[in-house]
């Protein structure tokens, strides 16, 4: 799609959006169509929903946040971050692997200019990773400050949310589609599959994956990163390697 095109079908999106919440709710999808459109590597996040936190009643614009204080919540956009630069420096260097320890420390800074982006060696620029990407969630009413996985399968198993949220996978058009939550049903949709058996298992983790076409779908933890014996480099190193072998 052309640059007018996408902007067209994010606001039909929105609308939808819109009609189904209403005024409490929350509109996502591409951060920032330019940049989006320049990436070598078109990268879809799916998260659960967006915290409580940040969302307390009303209309909230999570491109506009991304763009412009997702630095502030670096427990999760931290690891969201580095995960994309290290997909945008990989496919930007032509197959040089980058790794957690390789990456600048992005929001090292806190929450202002510096805490959302780093100067590439690679590209010889300053890079912000959340324009970069698409960022999507299955709730997109008000949140809580702990989603229950059950929740949000339900909600999906709504006929009319499972057709926005696959719509905007159909017109983000992704190569890369990260799904941070446990949600069968959708990654049976993304995939095309009747049973997520079968995905395939990292043997070095417990992400699943499933290569369709030139898509790569991959199912991993929330970023927050909140299990026992994982760490952000243990979380981020792992989606990477899922990567790098498969794309």
């Amino acid at each position: 799609m052309t640059k007018e095109e996408l902007i067209e079908k994010q606001e039909e999106i929105d609308r939808a959006i819109q009609k189904v919440y209403g005024t409490d709710c929350s509109l996502d999808g591409i951060t920032d169509i330019d940049t989006y459109l320049q990436n070598e590597l078109h990268t879809l996040w799916i998260l659960k929903e967006m915290n409580r936190d940040f969302q307390k009643t009303g209309l909230f614009n999570q491109r506009e946040f991304n763009k412009n204080g997702a630095g502030y919540n670096l427990r999760t956009w931290g690891n969201v971050m580095k995960v994309t630069a290290g997909i945008r420096e990989y496919a930007a260097s032509d197959g040089k692997r980058f790794y957690a320890k390789d990456l600048p420390q992005i929001g090292a800074n806190g929450g202002n200019k510096e805490a959302r982006s780093y100067y590439s060696e690679t590209s010889q620029s300053e890079i912000f990773p959340l324009d970069e990407i698409a960022m999507i969630n299955v709730h997109k009413g008000i949140g809580t400050n702990r989603s229950s996985d059950a929740f949000i399968a339900s909600h999906y198993a709504h006929p009319e949310i499972r057709k926005i949220i696959l719509d905007q996978v159909e017109y983000i058009n992704p190569e890369l589609i990260i799904v941070c939550n446990h949600v069968e049903q959708l990654l049976c949709d993304l995939a095309g599959v009747a049973s997520v058996s079968e995905y395939t298992k990292d043997s070095e983790s417990d992400n699943l994956y499933y290569k369709k076409g030139n898509r790569l779908i991959i199912s991993t933890g929330h970023p927050l990163v909140m299990q026992k014996g994982m760490t952000s480099e243990k979380y981020c190193d792992a989606i990477l390697d899922i990567v790098y072998d498969q794309i």
